[in-house]
């Protein structure tokens, strides 16, 4: 292995950075008193261990100076933070844009300095932080133009997006979700406003913060978070904490209403649903009372019913104590348990078998709340074969609020139904697939978080059958997912499965062909016929394929469709191309299961779209917007500003009003827009944070040309402020991918994917590490830029099959603009970037590290659009060459201009090696396409140093 650090040299070379554009520095004079940031904290007295911050200010905005609408909020000492703004740029005369634009940054015990300004163009603009400010702090930075210093932004700052649960009784935990509640590993803390108490977190990470309820009247409190930085200007946003009394559970057995006393046996043969019912209508009557199940199997034939709130279910343990679906007898409503406000199933388990019956469900909108589950086990496997076919969920808490379940296991072949609950935890439960189960949780509500849990298949050791394996889906919605925190959980071998043959034979006779279309009776064209076999294996089949052969299995277009299948009569009729049907009893034919490869990605969000787009006809206030065509109540969609003024930023609606077009935003905008703004309004995925989890698919789904979607994180469509911190996805197609797109009317409005983070995260043996991918499949209607200011930082990614980055957008779109790759490793992957084509602006490669094989050279892919030719993918580097008749050119110039080297793209045997060149220089790439008998310019790269 050689290491290399830099694209420059493939030996002794430190940094690089890559625009699509030469990148200019700014500066400007330095005030001696700036311009303040409003604060908004409800005390200035702070604990001892908070850490001072007395940044200088007391002077105010120069006017036309800039504004920065959003921005990359955490960062260390010499990251790059994008971001947009307002007036970034008036360069004087003859001077190119971003000339005169300066960022100044204040941490304490450290004087004001300028950072890296790497690129500046219209709104967006990347820069790098000082790399001698104190680390693991808060700072201010301070945007500057020719006319002057603008008001500050903050960077790691605590940010407080939710409370789970927000209502909690004392003595309980609540947690705070956000970002940046925790620095440098530190606690985080939240101020009581009524009582002027301080309270510290037991358990903090950057993104979630634990606490215990202190003792305090019932009520609802307002909380102020602060991870010990900034002082006064460290506060994250109010939130509301209520509390309430406790449900409290009997520990005297001698209370408790036993089943068996109202007459059931569990004997697994007697039905028990009378004598249950009875119990728990008595126990009803007498709230936070506890119907108990001893040691037994339990038959249930109908619903328990009455369903009181205030009422536990208690079981002697998972493995002594079932509650066991009864055969079809089952009654109309299907489901096993119906469960009511403040109630606790604890102990149990419940076997639907293949009956299509819900074990367990939470109905009647958001009254149902505060409901747990306790180690409860709901299992869809069958006393008969293994597996499920009946389509009903292990559990359904699709309405409701205040929803937990701890210590669970659910194993299933249709997922857990979470649809739109409001504040559901999920806490150290496995998630166990069976069936092909195809997602093991639907969810897209708000305020849902899943930690240290697990998920596998049930048993993936054949692949004949998916009778023991999931699909690789675990958590996945379409959209409207809001306030979400997925930590430190683990899957294993999630992937969908390539099926075995289940049946390998010859036929003991074989129709004549009869044909489709008696005109067309060439080899290609398709025909039918009949096979008949002694035994057929399977007496019923689901989505199966024929192949007369090996040839239909390994590549699945040249198999058969079956037609008919007959068991008792073991015949079979198939429909393919003629050349691929049999011709004699000598040829052998093999059966097996179609499984959809479409599948896989372990958390997706996707059909996020675009609902609503314009631009506001009148600003009341940050808050408030009004359009002139809103014809739909948004209320809880989000909004998010594509271009215009304060691109970038976004918030969730809080309400619309149709009659007369006003919007509310939950959050108060930066920079109010104006009538130059696009806004889009959608279900877009808001505030999701993905930290500290272990993802794993197959082998197989990790090599080079192998077609499945097996992805550990899948943002597919519009959406903002997703951060991906600290995980390790292994064994996938791809580790990560942002994809913004288009539907077909009346989704064909661009969908914004904007200001989201991937860092720190660990890609091994995958095809593709991270993946941004703009594509709107020829149906979008708008031109704006929908996909900016995205940040790639400090992964390492290994072993990748393709290619370590797929970055690429629609031909002739120009969508997507500045986004950031920085501090990455990379090691022994296929190559460094695969489609980076014309229309991808604006991408600041910088302080990256690579170790490749062999020689050494680092491998750029530079696409066209129409494909990349397959035969050259898996070459030890990169021939610089098109397709047909298009090839590329690639020049080098030094920063004066003058021509280096060219690569002349007309070769096959050309490489674009950068090698033996000065590590303290910056150089342009130019590419160019050969069209027409001439070379026309295609894109450029600037390589260069870091300069600290």
């Amino acid at each position: 292995m050689t290491p290399t650090r830099n694209l420059l040299n493939k030996c002794n070379v430190r940094w690089f950075a890559v625009v699509v554009a030469v990148v200019s520095f700014g500066s400007t004079s330095q005030a001696t008193s700036f311009p303040d940031m409003p604060t908004h904290g409800p005390t200035d007295q702070f604990p001892p261990s908070f850490f001072d911050f007395i940044p200088p200010v007391g002077g105010v905005a120069a006017d036309a100076s800039p504004l920065v609408n959003e921005w990359t909020r955490h960062n260390q000492p010499g990251d790059t933070m994008a971001l947009t703004g307002e007036d970034l740029s008036f360069p004087p005369a003859g001077k190119p844009e971003g000339a005169d634009t300066t960022f100044l940054f204040f941490g304490q015990n450290f004087a004001v300095t300028s950072g890296i300004v790497q690129r500046v163009e219209g709104r967006h603009c990347a820069v790098t932080l000082p790399f001698r400010l104190p680390p693991d702090e808060m700072y201010l930075a301070w945007p500057t133009n020719s006319n002057g210093v603008g008001m500050p932004v903050a960077i790691n700052q605590t940010e407080s997006w939710w409370i789970g649960f927000d209502e909690v009784a004392a003595g309980e935990t609540f947690s705070v979700y956000g970002r940046n509640l925790s620095l440098g590993g530190g606690a985080c803390w939240v101020y009581i406003e009524e009582t002027g108490d301080w309270e510290k977190s037991f358990s903090a990470n950057p993104y979630k913060a634990d606490f215990t309820c202190p003792d305090l009247k019932n009520g609802t409190y307002t909380i102020w978070p602060h991870n010990g930085h900034g002082d006064k200007y460290g506060w994250g946003a109010p939130r509301k904490l209520t509390v309430r009394d406790a449900n409290v559970w009997s520990d005297d057995s001698h209370s408790w209403f036993n089943v068996k006393d109202y007459g059931a046996v569990g004997d697994g043969i007697t039905d028990d649903t009378e004598a249950i019912n009875l119990a728990a209508k008595e126990a009803g009557d007498k709230p936070y009372s506890t119907v108990y199940f001893p040691a037994g199997t339990f038959l249930v034939s109908d619903r328990i019913y009455p369903n009181r709130a205030f009422l536990r279910y208690k079981g002697a343990g998972e493995s002594l104590t079932t509650l066991q679906a009864a055969s079809d007898s089952f009654g109309s409503s299907k489901y096993m348990l119906p469960l009511r406000e403040d109630s606790a199933v604890e102990d149990l388990a419940f076997n639907k078998g293949d009956l299509n019956v819900i074990p367990i469900t939470v109905q009647g909108g958001r009254t149902r709340s505060h409901i747990t589950l306790t180690r409860v086990t709901s299992s869809a496997l069958s006393t008969g074969p293994l597996g499920d076919t009946s389509g009903a969920p292990a559990l359904d808490y699709t309405s409701g609020k205040y929803f937990k379940a701890k210590d669970c296991t659910f194993i299933t072949n249709y997922g857990v139904k979470g649809g739109k609950a409001d504040q559901v935890l999920f806490e150290n439960c496995e998630f166990v697939g069976i069936g092909d189960c195809n997602g093991l949780m639907w969810y897209e509500g708000s305020r849902f978080a899943m930690t240290g849990c697990h998920a596998h298949p049930y048993d993936a050791s054949s692949s004949v059958d998916g009778l023991g394996w999931a699909k690789g889906r675990w958590v996945y919605g379409g959209g409207y997912i809001t306030k979400a925190y997925i930590g430190d959980n683990v899957s294993i071998d999630m992937a969908p499965r390539l099926a075995d043959p289940f049946y390998r034979g010859n036929p003991v006779s074989i129709s004549a062909l009869e044909w489709v279309d008696p005109e067309k009776t060439g080899p290609t064209d398709q025909a039918r016929q009949v096979l008949s076999f002694s035994d057929l294996g399977r007496q019923e089949i689901g989505n199966v394929q024929a192949s007369v052969g090996e040839v239909g299995h390994k590549r699945p277009e040249w198999g058969s469709k079956i037609e008919s299948w007959d068991y008792d009569q073991g015949q079979v009729e198939i429909r393919g191309m003629a050349k691929n049907l049999a011709s004699s009893t000598d040829d052998e034919v093999i059966f097996f299961d179609i499984v959809d490869q479409n599948a896989g990605e372990q958390f997706l969000w996707e059909a996020m779209v675009v609902t609503y787009a314009g631009s506001p006809s009148a600003v009341t206030d940050s808050a408030t917007l009004h359009f002139g065509d809103l014809e739909e109540d948004f209320s809880g969609y989000t909004m998010i500003i594509a271009e215009g003024r304060g691109a970038g930023q976004s918030s969730k609606l809080a309400a619309s009003d149709t009659s007369n077009g006003t919007v509310t935003l939950e959050t108060p905008l930066g920079v109010e827009p104006d009538s130059t703004s696009l806004c889009k309004i959608g279900k877009f995925l808001d505030r999701v944070v993905l930290y500290g989890n272990d993802l794993s698919g197959t082998d197989r789904a990790s090599e080079a040309g192998v077609y499945t979607a097996t992805t550990g994180i899948s943002c597919y469509g519009g959406g903002s402020k997703l951060i991906v911190d600290g995980n390790k996805f292994s064994k996938m197609k791809s580790g990560v991918v942002l994809w913004a797109g288009a539907g077909e009317a009346p989704s064909n409005i661009m969908q914004p994917n904007v200001f989201n983070v991937v860092k720190n995260n660990t890609i091994e043996s995958c095809q593709n590490g991270v993946a941004n991918v703009v594509n709107d499949w020829g149906h979008g209607v708008q031109q704006d830029k929908t996909f900016f200011c995205n940040v790639t930082r400090s992964n390492r990614i290994v072993n990748s099959t393709v290619a370590a980055f797929v970055n690429s957008t629609s031909e002739g779109r120009q969508r997507k603009d500045l986004c950031v790759f920085e501090q990455i490793h990379l090691e022994s992957n296929a190559a460094m970037v695969l489609e980076e084509n014309v229309d991808v602006h604006n991408q600041i490669w910088i302080r990256n590290e690579f170790t490749v094989e062999g020689s050494g050279h680092i491998n750029i892919t530079i696409v066209l659009p129409g494909g990349v030719d397959e035969s050259r993918r898996n070459t030890s580097s990169y021939p610089l060459v098109g397709f047909g008749d298009r090839p590329v050119r690639a020049m080098l110039y030094d920063i004066e201009g003058t021509l280096i080297q060219t690569w002349n793209g007309l070769e096959d045997e050309s490489r674009l090696y950068l090698e033996n060149l000065m590590s303290d220089r910056w150089y342009e790439v130019k590419f160019f396409v050969f069209q027409e008998s001439s070379w026309t310019h295609h894109s450029s790269i600037s390589i260069g140093p870091n300069t600290q």
